[in-house]
């Protein structure tokens, strides 16, 4: 009898390949244009997941993926910014409305904060499979780009420990990480002794949260729906770093907003996603992959180019 984990592996076999007849299609419309660069990279990248001959971005939708944990922020702290976004108050509601993105949360019982306990997990690999398949619910809508971001302040050491055991890296590797939080996620690290040969799945139910493993299921099921997805936060990072080391291709569909922590851009370089933005925007929860949609979405418009100017 399969476990869970056996069942998301075989489920990630199954992922569909990019459509490379849309690409083709795509390159005449830019003959004699000029054009070249990352601009026409994105378009490209998004007719083929899209599997359009005229990639557009007509529906954008951002969902933020909401959880706690003990010791991280007060669960006030995360319900206060839900009901904020839920009356159009965050600052990410601003950008969407100015931009035309359509943005919701997905509350992974943000209430009850989640324990992280390395060396004996607080949850059983069911329950993990549990939240992601409950974060595959973020992918249930009708979209040509998807954002998802974490909402869980306080998920970084443990998003960082799961990412340096993923990748065989150490905190100290990371350029520019705070010292108390490389100290944590260092901590978290060792209490995890003696596991180190354990697979990425082992890890997930080690080290995530409910959003992290909901991120993982979110990530997945755009993948299912050909859905083109940019991705925010360490705890997207996270998510990511774990698929990507089970078949890198698996998150091919994948961009990433911008870096989530000081010194993470050589993360993403090394898992295949550097940031469509430059630096980290700082203004909450979603803010990024709302602007980076801005850029994609100028990658769209180059199809609008006369051929002779």
């Amino acid at each position: 009898m399969n476990s869970p984990f056996d069942d998301l592996r075989g489920l990630i076999k199954q992922l569909p390949a990019p459509d490379s007849c849309a690409i083709k299609k795509i390159r005449p419309a830019l003959d004699g244009k000029n054009l070249s660069g990352a601009l026409t990279d994105y378009l490209f990248w998004l007719g083929e997941w899209q599997g359009k001959s005229q990639p557009n971005l007509a529906e954008t939708h951002i969902c933020l993926i909401a959880s706690s944990y003990v010791g991280g922020a007060e669960p006030e702290v995360i319900t206060n910014y839900i009901g904020a976004a839920s009356k159009g108050r965050a600052p990410v509601n601003y950008l969407c409305v100015q931009r035309g993105i359509g943005l919701r949360v997905l509350e992974m019982a943000p209430t009850m904060p989640f324990t992280v306990n390395p060396a004996s997990p607080d949850w059983s690999e069911q329950d993990c499979m549990a939240a992601v398949a409950f974060g595959m619910e973020a992918a249930a809508v009708d979209a040509d780009l998807l954002g998802l971001s974490d909402l869980a302040f306080g998920n970084e050491a443990n998003a960082l420990a799961l990412i340096c055991l993923t990748l065989d890296i150490q905190p100290s590797d990371i350029p520019g990480l705070d010292d108390t939080l490389r100290s944590r996620t260092e901590d978290l690290i060792a209490a995890y002794d003696g596991h180190a040969d354990d697979d990425s799945l082992n890890l997930l139910q080690a080290f995530a949260g409910r959003e992290i493993a909901a991120i993982v299921g979110g990530i997945i099921a755009a993948r299912s729906r050909r859905i083109p997805l940019v991705l925010e936060g360490i705890g997207a990072l996270a998510a990511a770093t774990i698929l990507w080391s089970l078949d890198p291709t698996s998150i091919a569909h994948c961009k990433f907003a911008a870096q989530p922590l000081d010194g993470t851009t050589f993360i993403l370089q090394k898992v295949g996603l550097p940031p469509l933005l430059s630096d980290a925007l700082g203004a909450g929860p979603g803010c990024a992959i709302a602007v980076a949609a801005g850029v994609l979405g100028a990658a769209t418009d180059l199809q609008s180019v006369p051929a002779k100017l």
